[in-house]
């Protein structure tokens, strides 16, 4: 498996059709000598077939010509030339060697009197992560990459702080625009994966490792890679602040917590590294948490594949942010006397991001209702209608300040230069028109 993960569609023709009839020989090797039950042999079988269709010759770099049988993928089919195999397309042949050795050591057969059950998968899983992680945090551009993306899809099951440990020291050693020009772009990119890999297994219903310590680090960490990511990057470092924010948000603590003050307060670790970065892209976290994480996303409106992850990222900022402000207004309630529920200057410039990408005012209104307002008052309207509610009946706290105005009119500018279609443009200036008469003494300057 280890041999088969760092040499599939690497070298020459002959050496990329000997890894796949490696592969293919070892499944049929267990198909035909290794006790497995029916089910699982029916399975094997399905994937030596596979094995000659084009999903998986293209990956390991053969002719683009699908042979009759995964045999008949030789030395002579193979192309070349083939373009470097992607992380996606890695990860698809080191998720299906997972599936074959799973599937030879998932079940015993009594009969048989052959026991391999769960420690004969552990065993080899164990061995084949101790062969990954003893090159992956290893400077070698032709191999480190590919071990980075199988350490991200060994180790999404239970993962300890000292895997984790690893990737926060490599992550740090990564926060130079230096690292990325001087070739080692493949190597962040499957960093980032590796690291929203480990991270995302906490997203799931079944994982039963350790809280870590480094969550936070890692989402600073995350941020700084939204702040260097070029084109190719940045989609995989906002996956990775998603993944972040979402196994952050399982924890209780962020509830109870003003955010802002609690996460810089899990920063202070990574200076200086990070506050020279923000200081060359021009944000600045301790003025304005908010404001600078939306300048971040902003940048990602720039491409339709990562609208959905913006939103998502968005949406829990936005609700993370929300409950403390409606703990205040509850709080704050006492008597008759009813405390005016309104969008906080930590939760505005969420809603600026929210902007182009939710159209209509049943979906800005679930906003509204989430950030404590009542969304049946803006449901019925329509969009310039809302906007122009907000911005007039008080609902907007703290609009009437120079540098907040000033701070969301300029975020506003910054993602109309992200945003290209029509729909969108129609969005953000009827947000501008209906801001301008409350935003007189500092729209000039936008």
């Amino acid at each position: 498996m280890y041999i088969i993960t760092v040499t599939a569609a690497c070298g020459p023709s002959v050496i990329r059709s000997s890894t796949h009839a490696f592969l293919v020989n070892t499944v049929q090797s267990l198909i035909s000598h290794y006790p497995l039950p029916p089910g699982d042999r029916q399975k094997l079988e399905t994937i030596l077939n596979e094995l000659s269709t084009a999903k998986y010759t293209l990956l390991f770099g053969l002719s683009r010509t699908t042979p009759d049988t995964a045999f008949s993928a030789s030395a002579n089919s193979a192309n070349d030339a083939v373009d470097a195999l992607s992380i996606s397309g890695l990860e698809t042949i080191v998720t299906l060697l997972i599936e074959i050795m799973n599937l030879a050591t998932s079940n015993s057969i009594p009969d048989l009197g052959v026991n391999l059950i769960l420690d004969q998968s552990n065993a080899w899983r164990a061995r084949w992560l101790s062969l990954v992680t003893g090159g992956a945090f290893r400077s070698n551009p032709a191999i480190q990459p590919r071990l980075l993306v199988a350490l991200g899809c060994l180790a999404d099951t239970e993962v300890d702080d000292a895997l984790l440990y690893q990737l926060v020291n490599a992550m740090r050693n990564s926060l130079d625009e230096q690292y990325i020009r001087d070739g080692n772009e493949m190597i962040l990119n499957s960093l980032l994966f590796a690291c929203t890999k480990m991270v995302g297994a906490r997203l799931k219903p079944e994982y039963s490792g350790p809280e870590s310590s480094y969550l936070y680090e890692l989402f600073w960490l995350a941020l700084a890679m939204l702040e260097i990511a070029d084109a190719n990057t940045y989609p995989l470092a906002l996956v990775f602040v998603e993944t972040c924010l979402k196994a952050l948000s399982i924890s209780d603590d962020l509830e109870r917590q003003h955010l802002p003050t609690y996460f810089l307060s899990h920063r202070k670790k990574l200076e200086p590294s990070v506050d020279n970065l923000d200081a060359l892209i021009g944000v600045n976290f301790n003025r304005s948490f908010s404001f600078s994480i939306a300048a971040l996303l902003a940048k990602g409106l720039k491409w339709q594949s990562s609208r959905s992850v913006v939103k998502s990222i968005t949406g829990v900022l936005f609700e993370l942010s929300s409950k403390q402000q409606r703990s205040k207004v509850t709080d704050g309630a006492s008597g008759l006397e009813t405390v005016k529920p309104t969008i906080s200057f930590e939760v505005l410039p969420y809603l600026a991001i929210l902007v182009p990408i939710v159209s209509t005012s049943q979906d800005l209104a679930a906003y509204l209702t989430m950030a404590g307002l009542n969304g049946d008052d803006y449901r019925h309207l329509d969009v310039a209608a809302v906007w122009n509610k907000l911005f007039n009946d008080g609902s907007v706290e703290e609009m009437l300040d120079n540098e907040t105005s000033l701070l969301l009119l300029s975020l506003t500018a910054a993602i109309l230069a992200s945003c290209d279609r029509e729909q969108e443009l129609l969005l953000l200036y009827t947000f501008f028109a209906e801001a301008a008469p409350n935003t007189r003494s500092t729209f000039p300057y936008v």
